[in-house]
């Protein structure tokens, strides 16, 4: 009897023992942290996108950047993904932390809420051709202007660019109009210059009404089609803040024509069109470059690009804040972009400023102040041969044409003692080549020359003020 009361408490032991540290283990289990990143089929980050907990209150939106954090999860937990106009999907936690969870477009968004003219709708309501823009695709990129921003994204809208100069504008034409289409911003007409103010980060949502029946409400004007554009506003929570830094730079993919010969090749190209002549006219005239020509340039060749090239590249700086409570929300961005073209003295800059305030009066009734603030500063040097003086029809066609042309046994500066300047350095005594049958100018002065350029400085202030009454109380039907 002593033996199997001693092991029948010993195995009680034993199994109280086994339960208690199963209990641990799974206690401790439950408690852990679960994050990743969402992007789309083509690996750019989701910012906004929605993250639950299935079947539980607890959830969180991805950054900017995509990631997302959540705090007390289990293994057996399942998390639900969500982001408008992409498919739902749903993640285990126990596949492993820091996921990267693709979302794929969803096709025939039904339910998705698009702007359409001076209100919102049901994708699925709507007969008219209207096509959404995911702006998340271009807010990453560094873009001089939004126009640009828009090439190969909607279908039945082209963008056409006559121009790669810094900061210049493409034009939009929708189905094949020869003209502009019509710019809502805000429910408010623009024009074309305050579309490309605009920053790609402080717009929420960008439509394009292509058709009669879609843009009927704008009457005539919009028989160009319509682009329709809403700001971003707050939302109420913890104040989120957000900064963008990024950096571009541009190189040719090829060698540039005016670097493949240099000023021996000149030289001796001349000499061959003087022996040419010779023969063919049966005389005997004394080539125009001996031998003491030949070899004072064989280390010397001087190429005007390295005085007036510069490799483009664009640098963007971005700083928002969005937050607030039930009754107060707001959204502030303040943006900097600055592009260099690829001559000296092709310059874009461009300040953004949106702040975004909605104060909740009562249920029904809303104050919202939208403040827009936007600078653009492009810079030229002065061409004589371009069509316009300022920079409504700036061509500087003619330019490459010289550059190209420039003799390489020419250099663009002297020193004050005569001597040639060193490639890049500027000095107050330019060259002005000699053709032989005329005296030519110089081209790397006009370029670099401080007294000729052309400024434009374009600042736009739109300030709004928005009362919104819900009368749906009221009238029945609204």
């Amino acid at each position: 009897m002593n033996y199997r009361k001693w092991l029948r408490t010993n195995l009680l032991i034993v199994l109280t023992l086994l339960s208690s540290s199963f209990w641990r283990q799974n206690v401790c289990a439950q408690v852990i942290s679960f994050q990743g990143v969402i992007t789309d089929s083509l690996d750019i980050p989701l910012g906004g996108a929605s993250v639950q907990v299935k079947g539980h209150q607890r959830n969180t939106i991805t950054t900017n950047e995509g990631k997302f954090r959540l705090d007390s999860v289990s293994p057996s937990d399942v998390i639900t993904v969500s982001y408008i106009g992409y498919e739902t999907q749903e993640v285990s936690v126990g596949n492993g932390n820091n996921l990267v969870i693709k979302l794929l477009t969803k096709i025939g968004t039904s339910d998705e809420v698009v702007v359409v003219g001076y209100g919102k709708q049901k994708r699925s309501d709507i007969t008219g051709a209207v096509a959404t823009v995911s702006m998340n695709k271009i807010n990453n990129v560094p873009l001089s202007n939004l126009s640009n921003g828009l090439a190969g994204r909607v279908t039945g809208v082209t963008i056409s660019s006559s121009s790669g100069l810094a900061g210049s504008s493409s034009g939009i034409s929708v189905r094949g109009s020869f003209n502009d289409p019509l710019y809502v911003i805000d429910g408010i007409v623009k024009d074309k210059s305050s579309f490309d103010a605009l920053d790609p980060n402080e717009i929420d949502q960008l439509s394009v009404l292509k058709d009669a029946g879609a843009a009927a409400v704008y009457g005539a004007q919009a028989g160009n089609g319509v682009i329709v554009i809403t700001t971003k506003k707050g939302t109420s929570g913890k104040p989120i803040f957000n900064a963008l830094v990024s950096t571009t730079t541009e190189r040719p993919t090829q060698t540039m024509l005016s670097d493949k010969t240099t000023a021996t090749d000149e030289l001796t190209y001349q000499n061959r069109v003087a022996q040419f002549n010779n023969e063919y006219n049966n005389q005997d005239l004394a080539l125009p470059n001996g031998q003491t020509t030949f070899d004072y340039f064989k280390d010397k060749s001087y190429n005007l690009n390295d005085w007036v090239w510069k490799n483009p590249g664009t640098r963007k700086y971005l700083m928002s804040v969005n937050g607030g409570s039930d009754k107060i929300t707001y959204y502030n961005m303040l943006s900097y972009t600055d592009q260099n073209g690829s001559y000296t003295n092709l310059n874009y800059k461009k300040f953004n400023l949106r702040s975004n305030v909605t104060a909740k009066i009562s249920d029904d009734i809303s104050l919202t102040l939208n403040l827009a603030a936007a600078q653009q500063n492009t810079d030229r040097f002065y061409w004589p041969f371009s069509s316009a003086d300022d920079l409504t029809d700036y061509d500087v066609t003619d330019f490459y044409r010289t550059t190209f042309n420039w003799p390489k046994y020419v250099p663009p500066y002297l020193e004050a003692d005569g001597t040639p300047a060193k490639a890049g350095e500027i000095t107050p005594y330019p060259i002005l080549p000699n053709y032989g049958s005329f005296l030519g100018w110089s081209v790397a002065d006009v370029v670099l020359g401080g007294d000729r350029y052309i400024r434009a400085r374009n600042r736009q202030f739109n300030p709004t003020l928005t009362l919104d009454v819900k009368l749906d109380k009221l009238i029945k039907g609204l």
